[in-house]
C-alpha cells in the first residue's frame, strides 16, 4: 500500500496519537517515515457476543432451504474480495470431501462474472448466490466452514462474527487481520499468498485445508476457546478507550 502526501505524515500528525484498528496496519504505519510505536494505539471494534448469537438464531427472510452440510462466504463481490478462489476450491472439496455445498452472501460488480465461472466449473447444482442478506449470522452459525479468500482487507469482521459464533475460519493470510485474529490457529486456518504466486496452487491449498477442517468436525465450544475472543469484546474494548482519555 502506497501513501503520497505534500508534507511528511509525522508532520501532519505531530503530537497527536494514531489509533489503528488491527496491529497489522499499526505494522503498516510503523514503516512510514517519522512514527514509532509509542504513537499508535491499536484498539479493535467492539463485538456484542450476546446480540450477535441471538441474531444467529433468527430465522432468515424467505425460510431459505439450508443444505446438510455447507461452507459460507460473506463478502462483497468485487476484484479484492477474489470469491472466485473460494469457488474454484469448490470441485476438489466436492470430489475428495463429499456433497457439501457452497452459500455466497453479499452483491457486486462481479456477480455475473461468478455465476458464470460456477456455470463452467460445472457445481451448479453446489454453489448457491443468496444475494445481501440482513442478518448472515444465521447462516454462519449454520455452517461448517467459512472462507475468506480476498487478496486484502483492514479487520476482517466476519472472520471474528464467526469464531464468537463457533464457525471454524479458513483465510488467506492477507494484509491485513487474518493472521492476527486466527493466531492461535496457525497454519491450519491460513493459506499463504507469498509463498506462490500460482493462482492454481492458492486454490488448491484453499481446498485442502478446506477439507481438513471439515473432516475434524470441531465443536462450537472448541473452535470460541482456542480463538481467545475475549479480546474484541465490547466490555474489554469499552475500557481501552476510558483508558484512552
Amino acid at each position: 500500500r502506497e501513501f503520497s502526501t505534500l508534507l511528511p505524515l509525522s508532520k501532519i500528525f505531530r503530537n497527536v496519537k494514531l489509533l489503528s484498528v488491527s496491529k497489522g496496519i499499526a505494522d503498516e504505519l510503523l514503516t512510514l517515515k517519522g512514527f514509532n510505536d509509542k504513537e499508535i494505539i491499536t484498539i479493535y471494534n467492539p463485538f456484542n457476543f450476546t446480540e450477535l448469537e441471538g441474531n444467529s438464531r433468527i430465522q432468515c427472510e424467505g425460510n431459505i432451504p439450508l443444505p446438510k452440510e455447507f461452507i459460507v462466504t460473506v463478502s462483497t463481490l468485487t476484484d479484492r474480495k477474489r470469491v472466485d478462489r473460494t469457488i474454484k476450491a469448490m470441485p476438489k472439496i466436492i470430489r475428495e470431501y463429499g456433497e457439501i455445498d457452497l452459500l455466497i452472501i453479499g452483491e457486486g460488480q462481479l456477480r455475473n462474472d461468478l455465476q458464470n465461472l460456477v456455470k463452467e466449473l460445472n457445481i451448479e447444482k453446489y454453489v448457491h448466490f443468496l444475494g445481501f442478506q440482513t442478518n448472515p449470522y444465521y447462516f454462519i452459525n449454520k455452517a461448517q466452514l467459512l472462507i475468506l479468500s480476498s487478496d486484502s482487507e483492514g479487520l476482517p469482521t466476519v472472520i471474528i462474527e464467526s469464531l464468537i459464533l463457533g464457525t471454524p475460519v479458513l483465510s488467506t493470510d492477507c494484509p491485513t487481520g487474518p493472521n492476527e485474529i486466527l493466531v492461535n490457529w496457525g497454519d491450519e486456518s491460513l493459506v499463504s499468498l507469498t509463498k506462490t504466486s500460482d493462482e492454481n496452487n492458492i486454490c488448491n491449498e484453499l481446498a485442502e485445508k478446506a477439507i481438513r477442517l471439515l473432516c475434524k468436525k470441531y465443536d462450537k465450544k472448541y473452535v470460541k476457546h482456542k480463538s481467545d475472543l475475549q479480546r474484541f469484546d465490547e466490555k474489554k474494548i469499552s475500557t481501552s478507550w476510558e483508558i484512552l482519555f
